[in-house]
């Protein structure tokens, strides 16, 4: 089946842009181990609430407040660690566009081929 993969989305106030990253990371998949955490790092609109009427297995965190990157992409890690523990992680941005379905493949691939 693959090595599992969490693919942590950190956002904040960009509803438009989100919306877009996800459809593009779901729709230009071909891997099957992988969930998305997003991390929304107190956007003053709920979109977490539009994540989970538009892609229901999106995993949502939503801090009250906007904690910083690090901070943010940590708690989203944690969070993958406690309810998926992935073998990998991939941080994206809000606004990070995929054209490559085999994105995580090659991803995966590359790092098992580096002993480092």
């Amino acid at each position: 089946m693959g090595k599992k993969v969490a693919i942590i989305v950190l956002t904040c106030n960009q509803k438009k842009l989100l919306e877009e990253t996800l459809t593009s990371i779901i729709s230009k998949m071909n891997y099957k181990n992988y969930k998305i955490f997003l991390v929304d790092n107190g956007s003053i609109d709920r979109y977490d609430k539009m994540v989970q009427e538009k892609f229901p297995d999106v995993n949502v965190t939503r801090n009250e407040k906007n904690l910083g990157y690090s901070k943010g992409n940590n708690i989203g890690i944690k969070r993958a660690i406690k309810m998926y523990n992935p073998e990998y992680f991939l941080l994206l941005n809000d606004d990070m566009g995929i054209n490559d379905k085999n994105y995580l493949k090659k991803m995966i691939k590359v790092s098992e081929n580096d002993p480092k």
